[in-house]
């Protein structure tokens, strides 16, 4: 299997004479998936087969196996350059091998690791010729096997060390691009920039999963994993401020640059409570780094669908879009764990004034950016409604700041698009609807921008429904969302039921058919499951009565003019 040594004299395997670099690819592929997943197993997990507890991770044949795997992976990161592909895999598998607990214990042993962590070192450039995907998961691999090191203060040395490198990488990026005047643009420099935002995504992938060791403590584990999400913090905060204006005209340097910042988002929302210090500079980040897009780009605007299409342009929106929507989850998070807790954030607290910068830089510098050309694509449109969910999910936890009226306005405007939209992304406007709906109806006196904002919506979600504007597998969704909105606002339902029935032909037929909708089959104002279904019957024989009476749907089609001035 390994034709080559280190040295690279040629070896007596058996493929040596046939081993090629696609070859090469194709086993490692393999050893990838079977070698964690159906041999380096404990051996208590693989009682029952003989022949795979032959290779299980703690027997001589599974430590045979392991230096096999690494050796082949390490050989072909370091000695076969120009192949990306082939390191790209070798990377993906020494990352498998180190997020496994079992494995990552024993590659501390290895000859062939050390190798991989001498080329990592400052000042090696052996892992030059290594493309910056395999750049990602190679750091992602050695921070995973970080966890295993004998105690927790190897742990902690060994992690600070692999700080200490992509530090020392950064400033010779710095010192890269300050060199000369336009040094910045050039290719060799845009690569090393582009390597070290993978090498960075790679830190806070890592995060998550540490393979920890028996000997650490979980104390220890906790305070290593907050040094890791800092200093992921802080390193997108030095490659998305400090380079973005630098490379406004480099699109793929700005896409792995925001890049960073999206996963860095993702770790802190992942880790929940771990990420409570760092997330108010983390917003800050987030908020900076989305003006400096917009002003860069300017808004999208009707007239740039064909821009919008592009691939760089429309990774970069997704991933500002990431980054709002996990950085809106921790925030969420914190926040309720802190309510549950019987803290109460206040006003002005750390956590408040993060949900507030996030707030204003969604509704200020992200949604200007997206049109209804940019919602046309299915991927851009499905991720903006899962931020936008989560940025209403953050205006109702308790202590964040309320929704401002040009953010409930956009909002308004949103939903009903997506409301309009194919199934999967109906389901998740619905779905916000209905969460904006149930947090109004617990509140006794919610904020303006709140309840004009469900007013409006209840016109807009009736007309929609009665239109047949609304997708049928989505019906169920919609039904919750209405019956949401009833409650929250029971005096402008009555207002909205009163000003359609007054110009209706038969305005007594109209007002009882809503008046059956809310009420029969034991419907009441609450938002329980089986409350749910039974306006959900009741809503789906109120739609067939206003259907099959022509001059009703069309009297709820004309009362959308009506819906301009609700909001």
């Amino acid at each position: 299997y390994n034709s080559y040594n280190f040295a690279g004299a040629v070896s007596g395997g058996a493929f040596a004479e046939a081993l090629s670099p696609r070859l090469a690819e194709a086993l490692l592929w393999a050893l990838e998936r079977l070698a964690p997943t159906y041999l380096l197993r404990p051996t208590d997990e693989v009682l029952g087969c003989q022949v795979v507890s032959l290779w299980a991770a703690d027997t001589a044949a599974g430590g045979v196996l392991l230096a096999r795997c690494v050796e082949s992976a390490a050989l072909r990161l370091l000695c076969w350059a120009g192949e990306s592909p082939l390191a790209l895999q070798a990377a993906r598998l020494l990352r498998t091998l180190a997020r496994q607990p079992y494995c990552a214990a024993g590659l501390q042993q290895q000859p062939a690791w050390s190798r991989v962590l001498g080329a990592h070192a400052p000042g090696s450039r052996a892992l030059a010729h290594v493309p910056p995907k395999a750049q990602r998961a190679l750091v992602e691999a050695l921070a995973c096997a970080g966890g295993a090191m004998p105690g927790a203060v190897a742990a902690a040395g060994y992690l600070h060390e692999l700080c200490a490198v992509l530090s020392g990488r950064f400033d010779e990026v710095r010192a890269a691009m300050t060199g000369t005047r336009g040094a910045a643009m050039l290719p060799a420099v845009q690569t090393l920039v582009v390597s070290l935002s993978q090498s960075a995504r790679g830190l806070s992938r890592a995060v998550g999963r540490l393979a920890w060791s028996a000997d650490v403590p979980s104390e220890a584990r906790i305070d290593l994993q907050r040094t890791l999400l800092g200093f992921s913090a802080h390193l997108a905060a030095e490659l998305a401020v400090g380079l973005l204006p630098a490379y406004a005209s480099t699109p793929p340097v700005v896409t792995a640059l925001l890049r960073v910042l999206a996963d860095c988002a993702r770790a802190h929302a992942l880790e929940g409570a771990l990420s409570a210090a760092p997330l108010g500079a983390l917003c800050s980040t987030c908020h900076t780094s989305a003006s400096l897009y917009m002003r860069n780009y300017g808004p999208a605007t009707q007239g740039t669908r064909q821009t919008l299409e592009e691939e760089a342009r429309c990774a970069q929106l997704l991933a500002l879009l990431r980054a709002h929507e996990h950085l809106a989850v921790a925030l969420f998070d914190a926040m309720t764990a802190a309510a549950e807790a019987g803290v109460l954030p206040p006003a002005g607290g750390e956590d408040a004034c993060a949900a507030a910068t996030l707030l204003e830089g969604f509704g200020g510098s992200v949604l200007p950016f997206l049109s209804a050309d940019a919602l046309a694509l299915p991927k851009l449109c499905a991720c903006f409604f899962d931020a936008l969910s989560a940025v209403l999910a953050l205006a109702r936890a308790p202590g964040a700041p309320p929704l401002s009226e040009e953010l409930a306005r956009a909002a308004r405007h949103s939903l009903r698009h997506g409301a309009r939209h194919r199934a999967e992304v109906s389901r998740v406007a619905l779905e916000a609807v209905y969460a904006l709906g149930a947090h109004a109806a617990q509140q006794e006196h919610a904020p303006e921008p709140v309840c004009a904002l469900v007013a409006a919506l209840q016109h807009e979600l009736l007309l929609d429904l009665a239109g047949s504007q609304i997708h049928p597998d989505s019906a169920d969704v919609a039904g919750n969302a209405l019956l949401a909105l009833v409650v929250a606002r029971p005096d402008a339902w009555a207002a909205l039921v009163e000003g359609i029935a007054a110009g209706a032909a038969e305005p007594e037929a109209l007002r009882q058919l809503f008046a059956q909708l809310t009420s029969a089959n034991g419907v009441r104002g609450s938002l329980d499951r089986p409350n749910r279904a039974r306006f959900r019957a009741n809503l789906a024989l109120f739609l067939a009565a206003v259907r099959q009476r022509p001059h009703l749907a069309a009297i709820l089609r004309t009362a959308e003019q009506g819906a301009a001035g609700a909001l």
